[in-house]
């Protein structure tokens, strides 16, 4: 038998395993088991011959699909990276809070937003790419740019509008509307209402009202129309940093201006409007609770 033609007849079954593993190895014949195997899933055309070098190139052609195999699984993962990447991307939320103070931010579209103590909005990083949607929490002022459709949403409502200036302030189930310029549309409880410049509208009326607006760009007093009183608690905790239980038998709602940088004056107009009392148990814990 030729040496150079042994393999070729083996791998076509006319040679035995004992007689390859006699002639190489108990090892190198494993290996050759294992290169044969691999090349069944091959489909090539039979050679006419199969000489040593045939047999030669069927093994090259094996390890060149492997490589290709290889590359064809990092390119695979390589493109879910990706897409899994851009999806995050596309569906990623950036938050911003007001915590104790005012905050002003540009939206991606030039658009303006004003955050008063304890707010929040949320927005896509791909804002304006493909709509113009915001959510938020608390009370926020927004001067549209002209454009697309912007649209806010909270848990108790929503409004419309192409490019205004207005406020929203949403807390538990309570939420209220003011139009500075131009008009809106709020939509509540499946309700859709226009407001135009000057007008408002909040959830325990539900009727609109003419509304005072010169306090959209005034940051140290606050305008509020029949807001609960449970919200001005929470808004003056988040201002002073301080701890108030507010303990009545009723709900209150408060109209008037309140300052953000006077704590006393604050609770002074509280307890005349509604006839409360402030007690003081230390410096950081207070009460707001009904004469007797």
């Amino acid at each position: 038998m030729k040496q150079k033609n042994y393999l070729a007849q083996w791998s076509q079954g006319y040679e035995s395993d004992e007689t390859v593993g006699n002639l190489e190895s108990t090892q190198a014949l494993e290996l050759y088991k294992k290169i044969l195997k691999s090349t069944e899933s091959i489909k090539i055309d039979l050679p006419t011959s199969l000489e040593w070098d045939i047999f030669s190139k069927k093994i090259h052609r094996k390890v060149s699909v492997k490589k290709l195999n290889l590359r064809l699984i990092w390119s695979m993962a390589a493109s879910l990276i990706l897409f899994f990447g851009l999806n995050y991307y596309l569906t990623a939320y950036k938050t911003v809070n007001s915590d104790g103070i005012v905050k002003q931010i540009e939206l991606p579209d030039g658009s303006l937003a004003k955050l008063n103590p304890g707010s929040s909005i949320k927005f896509r990083r791909t804002f304006n790419w493909f709509n113009r949607n915001v959510k938020m929490k608390g009370d926020v002022s927004f001067i549209v740019k002209k454009g697309n459709p912007f649209n806010v949403y909270s848990t108790v409502g929503k409004v419309e509008v192409l490019g205004t200036t207005f406020r929203v302030l949403s807390f538990e189930n309570y939420f209220g509307v003011i139009c500075k310029e131009g008009s809106v549309s709020v939509t509540h409880e499946n309700n859709k209402i226009s407001l135009t410049a000057g007008k408002g509208y909040n959830s325990i009326t539900k009727t609109v009202t003419k509304k005072v607006g010169g306090y959209f760009d005034n940051n140290d007093r606050l305008y509020y129309q029949s807001t609960p009183l449970t919200y001005i608690v929470f808004v003056i905790e988040k201002v002073y940093g301080i701890s108030v239980e507010l303990i009545t038998s009723k709900p209150y709602y408060f109209t008037g201006v309140l300052p953000i940088k006077n704590k006393e004056e604050v609770f002074k107009i509280l307890s005349e409007t509604f006839s409360l009392k402030v007690r003081v148990n230390d410096d950081t814990h207070f009460q707001i609770i009904e004469s007797n």
